[in-house]
């Protein structure tokens, strides 16, 4: 039995955008930014990746991602945030 790989380039690419597409989530929850260009756009210029100097590249890549979990990060930004403050008996 043979495993074969498929044709064409492999899917995924391994980076880690959760942080960045949260932030895009965050920016279009509060309305900060009226659509996915204008919160993308933002938010590239505070998280830019090191290493990349194509910033077509990592906004095609957000894109995609965004494509495809967007709705999710949507979600748990509408989430309220809870604290929970516990004081120390002295």
């Amino acid at each position: 039995m043979t495993l074969q790989r498929g044709r064409g380039r492999p899917k995924g690419d391994g980076v880690n955008d959760d942080r960045a597409l949260m932030a895009i989530a965050v920016k279009l929850v509060s309305a900060e930014a009226q659509d996915y260009e204008a919160a993308a756009a933002a938010v590239y210029l505070t998280h830019k990746p090191s290493r990349t100097h194509v910033r077509k590249t990592v906004m095609d890549r957000w894109r995609g991602k965004w494509n495809e979990r967007g709705d999710a990060f949507l979600a748990q930004a509408q989430r309220p945030v809870v604290r929970v403050v516990r004081s120390t008996p002295r």
